[in-house]
């Protein structure tokens, strides 16, 4: 799918490779429509980087990165709740409410790195607010889009995604590509 990226806010002195443009422009088109945009690709392609300058110029927004312990769904809601500083020593379904309660209709951009680690419950949880009318960023490796993906018997994540950007079938080397230099954010601003 292709997305529009001109005339697209970005930082001042956003170094522009042709990934920083193709996530940027998925990005802004995914938090347009309020839909699902998954961005995949090997380590050392900037999603992180890209995400973290999405996160310094769009107000409001709310980027988590999951870990092991926070792969499941709770420990999602755990970490969504605690960057919306809602108390998470209630039980999950307390924190779920509370979030749901703080994002309806709000238009707030959720980006999710590392996604590749999310177990499957929890992409009924990104379901959920996403259908609140909250536009979601998934940005892992190629595991990410196995889960995305999945059409079987009651999924209905894969209807949710506007667009999925595979990275690493889009770029070639010294275009931001396999063994192309990573770049910190402070490069990407700049």
């Amino acid at each position: 799918t292709e997305t529009a990226s001109d005339d697209v806010a970005r930082p001042d002195g956003l170094v522009e490779t042709h990934g920083t443009e193709l996530m940027w422009g998925l990005i802004h088109n995914v938090h347009v429509t309020k839909t699902i945009g998954v961005i995949t690709a090997p380590a050392g392609f900037s999603k992180t980087t890209v995400l973290k300058a999405k996160h310094q110029v769009t107000k409001g927004s709310i980027l988590v990165e999951i870990d092991n312990k926070h792969s499941n769904s709770t420990g999602l809601i755990r970490l969504i709740a605690e960057e919306l500083q809602v108390n998470v020593q209630m039980p999950a379904w307390r924190m779920l409410s509370a979030i749901k309660k703080t994002l309806r209709d709000s238009g707030r951009l959720l980006m999710i790195d590392q996604a590749h680690e999310l177990s499957p419950e929890a992409f009924s949880t990104i379901r959920t607010i996403n259908d609140l009318g909250v536009p979601v960023i998934l940005a892992g490796t190629a595991r990410l889009r196995d889960h995305v993906n999945d059409m079987s018997e009651g999924s209905q994540f894969y209807s949710r995604v506007m667009a999925t950007l595979p990275l690493e079938q889009h770029l070639v080397m010294g275009d931001g590509g396999p063994g192309a230099p990573s770049h910190s954010i402070d490069d990407v601003l700049k």
